[in-house]
């Protein structure tokens, strides 16, 4: 991602950036099939905070190929010492019909306990850096709550921008082509992105449903600790730019 591009984002009113990092690991990032390195992810953040980006998150993955309690360990603290605004930390997690399932399907890369373990860790680590746990995977510096992710929870409208971007509208769920060629394609003739669109509507008896979760601070309180100067979109992740086998 180049200082341009990151110029045209804040230009234009986007105020929060995920970077999809995954592990500070160049090894483990191989073997992810990741084509970035740690290297490459500090240029990126770097140029995020230059152009005046304060709400930044980045992605961690956890149960990865070869990966073990404490090489996890040494990223979450190298992360925490950039003082990003928001980490996120998913256990991985292989669906059938990819690479990694025709590979590890009878064995995952991680046992039971170990994924467990690297999932308490994540924890006590990041709380003991300052950051909240206020959804299952995600944790934030005061007030850097992810207002997305809540409204996911919520139930509430959100609309994804971009190749194969989810959307729900009116309690109407759906999503952009994920087609790169015809996506392009469509844009530079001005067609509906959403021309192939695949709707799906929530049913009535979930729309009133609370989120059932627990220990975990969903409160209108937290919800509106910080104001978006933004309008539109409050949210671009940069991690899908990088190759995804997995």
């Amino acid at each position: 991602m180049d200082e341009g591009k990151i110029e045209v984002y804040r230009k234009y009113g986007l105020n929060r950036i995920s970077i999809g990092l995954q592990s500070a690991n160049d090894e483990e990032l191989r073997l992810l099939g990741r084509i970035h390195n740690y290297k490459d992810f500090l240029r990126t953040f770097e140029s995020v905070k230059k152009a005046g980006f304060k709400n930044i998150n980045i992605d961690l993955m956890s149960a990865i190929p070869n990966q073990t309690i404490e090489s996890y360990e040494k990223t979450l603290r190298e992360i925490c010492s950039l003082q990003a605004s928001h980490i996120s930390s998913y256990s991985l997690i292989i669906e059938e019909g990819t690479n990694f399932y025709k590979r590890y399907k009878d064995k995952p890369p991680i046992d039971e306990d170990t994924d467990r373990k690297m999932y308490d860790l994540t924890k006590q680590i990041l709380e003991e850096q300052g950051y909240n746990r206020y959804e299952i995977s995600n944790y934030a510096k005061d007030g850097f709550e992810c207002i997305h992710n809540k409204k996911y929870w919520q139930r509430k409208d959100y609309l994804g921008i971009g190749l194969g971007a989810s959307s729900c509208i009116n309690n109407k769920r759906f999503s952009n082509i994920r087609d790169l060629s015809k996506y392009i394609k469509n844009s530079k003739e001005r067609l509906k992105l959403n021309s192939s669109k695949k709707e799906n509507k929530i049913p009535n008896s979930d729309i009133n449903k609370k989120p059932a979760l627990k220990n975990i601070n969903l409160s209108k309180n937290a919800y509106n600790k910080r104001s978006i100067k933004s309008k539109t979109c409050n949210n671009i992740s940069m991690g899908r730019i990088w190759k995804r086998v997995t």
